[in-house]
């Protein structure tokens, strides 16, 4: 639950600063940034009359961003030799 939480604020404050200085609505903004899935989030734009493609492009980075970050911050969480179990 907390790591939900952290992941709302961090996509909400993230929004509301992408808003502000690229003067793109704010619903458009947190539909994007939003942690969930590319296909709840497109349908979401599309019944709101938003930017799909805005919104499945900013969805599409953070799964990319996501798929390249996990298995460094694993490595660096777990360590080196995690999977050692001599």
């Amino acid at each position: 639950m907390g790591a939900f939480v952290l992941a709302l604020a961090v996509a909400g404050a993230t929004a509301m600063l992408a808003s502000h200085l690229l003067s793109i609505p704010l619903g458009q903004t947190m539909i994007a940034f939003a942690p969930g899935g590319i296909e709840a989030m497109v349908m979401l734009a599309f019944m709101m009359d938003l930017d799909p493609a805005y919104v499945a492009v900013h969805q599409l980075g953070r799964f990319l961003l996501m798929l390249v970050l996990v298995p460094v911050m694993a490595r660096f969480v777990l360590g080196r030799g995690w999977r050692d179990t001599r």
